[in-house]
């Protein structure tokens, strides 16, 4: 009996010593909950959701695209249209009412409101070209001012040059 035991001793200090050697003994004596299985998967750190992430939110950039509206915004606010269209209705009716033109000369200044009109409209559009390059606000802006400027300075040169006509 005592002879079985020293071989069972002798038996079990050579499968630990054969354990060791080839690592099973290393790997059986961790944890289970920190052996990978299968029933577990395991996720790398680069396969994160990007949407779950608790950063700010970025703001949005500028990017220029090709798909601009062939009118301005600006354009969309019926206002500019039709307070141009009554002021040359004004324009057209003040000229008809008074005694020193004709009416011929007054129906020129009416078709002279409405190529500023299209001037108008023009520029507009051209600022939805220029919005591609700035700033949305600052397009509509200089879309405003240049039509503007651009119908005072040629209503002045037309007006002068009709009346000198008229007066030669």
């Amino acid at each position: 009996m005592e002879g079985e035991r020293n071989l069972e001793k002798k038996d079990a200090v050579s499968l630990s010593q054969v354990q060791k050697d080839s690592g099973v003994a290393s790997r059986a004596s961790q944890p289970l909950r920190d052996i990978p299985s299968a029933a577990t998967p395991t996720r790398h750190p680069a396969r994160r959701n990007p949407y779950a992430t608790s950063r700010a939110p970025q703001p949005l950039r500028y990017i220029p695209c090709a798909a601009t509206p062939a009118l301005h915004p600006f354009l969309m606010f019926p206002l500019s249209k039709y307070l141009f269209i009554a002021l040359s209705i004004l324009l057209f009716f003040s000229l008809l009412l008074s005694h020193t033109l004709t009416l011929s000369l007054s129906l020129s200044f009416f078709l002279l409101s409405f190529l500023f009109l299209s001037i108008f409209l023009f520029i507009s559009t051209l600022g939805s070209y220029l919005s591609i390059y700035l700033p949305t606000y600052l397009s509509i802006y200089l879309s405003i001012y240049l039509s503007i400027y651009l119908s005072i300075y040629l209503s002045i040169c037309l007006s002068v040059c009709m009346y000198a006509c008229m007066y030669v």
